[in-house]
């Protein structure tokens, strides 16, 4: 059911959350959603986008730690994500960002012919073995640690490349045979091979979503998610998933936010804009991927100088106008 998410605690206490937009006459997206949110955003500072609202309203409860990365994520997902379809025309790569007891990511991301790309597949979960995590990335269903059950990676022979987190190529595992290896090293016994990624540039990656973002109804990234996986809790998240879309990349997305400065901070320190480094290992991915395939400056239209091809095309449009077009001498 739209808005609803159920869970147990480690503890076996079940958890039941409902969202606004489980009730259809207040489902955002909807006619009959949006004039609701419309109306009870009448006097909220700071709209859909402020603090309180996402903590009481969203049922976002870190949303007063910091000022969002993405503020109006909440509503601007519903139109950059779009619902899982066949990915044969898009041009596949994989991003790997490692983890054992925070959570191990896997992307599989496409490019169109514009080289637009598009989030199509997700494998993101704690407590999963390299040689686990290899059989997913290769197709192969696996079980983590705790029991759980994650499926294949369905795309993995039209994958052209994997990118990988550089830290995964330092040796720091200690093998039984007194040898020490690195993770790419364990991945490349699995049959995996990758290459190394670029990392940092948080804020700037960022700064280039929101211009690929800039226009919703043409967005530059596209995210697959199930439109019942757009609104996970953090408990859906903790347990993991593999599958189409990347309903866990959604989430933190709409939850990274800008670390805060004390005024102490401030008087002391020239003031850094920095992304909170929490909850971001699928956001780590898309960041990795956009490094290396950074988005294109937009065309500059070029000037219509008179005499040119451009200026008689001008020219010509403005007599379709109906307007006077203007004229122009050679030898004058």
């Amino acid at each position: 059911m739209h808005g609803l998410t159920y869970r147990i605690t480690d503890d076996g206490v079940p958890v039941l959350r409902v969202h606004y937009g489980a009730d259809a006459a207040k489902r955002p997206g909807t006619p009959a959603g949006d004039a609701w949110l419309a109306n009870a955003l009448r006097g909220v500072v700071g709209g859909i986008t402020s603090a309180r609202w996402r903590r009481e309203m969203e049922i976002d409860y870190g949303a007063l730690g910091g000022t969002l990365v993405f503020p109006g994520w909440a509503t601007n997902k519903r139109r950059i994500c779009l619902p899982p379809y066949s990915a044969k025309d898009l041009r596949l790569y994989g991003i790997y960002d490692h983890g054992w007891r925070n959570p191990a990511a896997f992307l599989v991301i496409g490019q169109d012919r514009d080289g637009s790309p598009t989030v199509v597949w997700q494998f993101s979960a704690s407590w999963v073995t390299v040689p686990q995590i290899a059989h997913i990335i290769k197709g192969q269903s696996a079980v983590s640690r705790e029991g759980v059950r994650f499926a294949g990676n369905p795309h993995h022979l039209d994958i052209t490349r994997i990118w990988a987190d550089p830290s995964i190529w330092k040796e720091d595992q200690n093998m039984d045979d007194g040898t020490v290896k690195s993770v790419a090293e364990l991945f490349r016994r699995q049959g995996v091979y990758m290459s190394p990624a670029q990392r940092g540039g948080d804020t700037m990656v960022a700064g280039w979503l929101t211009e690929m973002w800039a226009d919703l109804e043409h967005p530059g990234c596209r995210i697959m998610c199930p439109p019942n996986l757009l609104d996970v809790d953090q408990g859906f998240v903790n347990k993991g998933y593999a599958g189409p879309g990347a309903p866990c990349l959604v989430w933190e997305l709409g939850r990274l936010r800008f670390r805060d400065w004390s005024e102490t901070q401030q008087q002391h320190h020239d003031y850094k804009e920095e992304i909170e480094d929490k909850d971001n290992h699928n956001w780590d991915c898309l960041k990795m991927f956009l490094h290396e395939f950074p988005p294109k400056a937009p065309k500059q239209p070029q000037k219509a100088v008179a005499g040119t091809l451009n200026w008689f095309k001008e020219q010509r449009k403005r007599a379709q106008r109906g307007m006077q077009p203007r004229t122009f001498s050679v030898g004058a």
